[in-house]
């Protein structure tokens, strides 16, 4: 069963509740509270500094609740210079330290074999789940190329989407690899 905001672009043949605010968050808790049988995902987008926030805070208040979250990091914005000028977070980290998850990963979409490690890292959480384990984080990194080429009002040719790729491979991704940043809880 997932419970998401209508913008998280997911189509899956399961139970899907879609939401145009923020109430997928507490409906989607009192639904696994409601049915414990069920696996539970969660999916949230750190799209900006105030929903990155927000997640921060809905993480940290998890502590016991047997959920999958799945956390989207696509927001990243460069200046002309190509310096970073918004966009990441260290929400994992700071789970990681707090001691309450079971299972933390971060993973990509940039390759086959990316995918498959996500792949893996996702049955992982929803493994976790059917245990009973507290709730699990696999964030996703992508780049939004839109955000990374100034927000232009028209179609972006496959040209100049490639420098924008390399940037973000050689800035961002270091920045955010791929890994599992906590298996089990202490």
């Amino acid at each position: 069963v997932i419970f998401k905001k209508k913008a998280a672009d997911v189509n899956l043949n399961c139970e899907l509740h879609d939401y145009a605010d923020e109430q997928f968050y507490q409906d989607g808790l009192a639904y696994k509270q409601a049915h414990p049988e069920k696996l539970v995902i969660l999916i949230c987008s750190s799209s900006k500094a105030s929903s990155t926030a927000l997640n921060q805070q809905r993480f940290n208040a998890l502590r016991n609740e047997s959920v999958t979250m799945i956390n989207t990091l696509n927001w990243f914005e460069r200046d002309e210079a190509g310096q970073l000028v918004c966009g990441g977070s260290r929400m994992l980290e700071q789970l990681r330290d707090s001691g309450y998850a079971s299972y933390l990963a971060r993973g990509s979409v940039r390759s086959p074999e990316a995918i498959r490690r996500l792949t893996q890292s996702l049955c992982k959480a929803l493994t976790l789940q059917r245990q009973n384990q507290p709730f699990a984080v696999v964030e996703i990194v992508f780049p939004c190329f839109y955000r990374l080429a100034g927000r232009p009002q028209r179609w972006m040719s496959a040209q100049e989407i490639e420098p924008l790729r390399q940037w973000f491979a050689s800035r961002i991704e270091p920045e955010y690899p791929e890994e599992i940043l906590k298996e089990g809880r202490e």
